[in-house]
């Protein structure tokens, strides 16, 4: 004959491993397992122990209810699943970068591919640009005189002649833009 201190541990261990997963929890076997040992106990302490066990079977019963009901709706809902909002969060892509050079047409035709050394030049003006710096350029570009003076240059410049010297003088043989400039007497840019 089982203590009912035993007991009752016994019953406590049990319940903890059925209800971490519910669903597959046996009902009938938990109960069967502790009918004989109540037989042994008093009427107090078998009525008392009894209903523990009857109320903790409830529970387990009511839970396992919860989650099959959850997933017949799941699995019969016409919309879908429904999905916590941040669920997708790993998988997902933020940015995405698209590389157009195949579908755009060139109107030359390079004679040979120049590494990234051979095209850097030791003249450029290439560089991170401060905020407010260019704030500063820009509001000067407000004067009158600097207006007049970019469209003087402007109008000055023959763009489509320059376009078709490049592509002539690309096809001969690669050069640097600084002499193609000078060759091509473009208006020189102060640096």
């Amino acid at each position: 004959m089982v203590s009912i201190r035993q007991l009752e541990l016994n019953l406590e261990v049990a319940f903890e491993a059925a209800s971490e997963v519910p669903e597959i929890a046996d009902v009938r076997a938990l109960w069967a397992q502790f009918e004989g040992e109540l037989a042994g106990l008093e009427q107090r302490d078998h009525l008392r122990v009894a209903g523990d066990i009857l109320v903790q079977l409830a529970g387990l019963c009511e839970t396992k209810a919860d989650l099959l009901w959850e997933d017949w709706q799941d699995a019969h809902n016409a919309e879908g699943p429904v999905m916590d909002s941040g669920w997708l969060e790993g998988m997902t892509r933020q940015t995405q970068e698209l590389d157009f050079s195949e579908l755009v047409n060139r109107s030359y035709h390079p004679s040979r591919e120049r590494s990234s050394e051979e095209n850097a030049d030791e003249d450029s003006v290439v560089g991170d640009v401060d905020k407010m710096s260019l704030f500063d350029m820009i509001d000067a570009l407000n004067d009158a005189d600097l207006k007049s003076q970019a469209l003087a240059v402007s109008h000055a410049e023959n763009i489509s002649d320059w376009v078709k010297a490049l592509a002539a003088k690309q096809e001969e043989s690669p050069q640097r833009l600084v002499d193609i400039q000078q060759q091509l007497k473009t208006p020189e840019r102060d640096t």
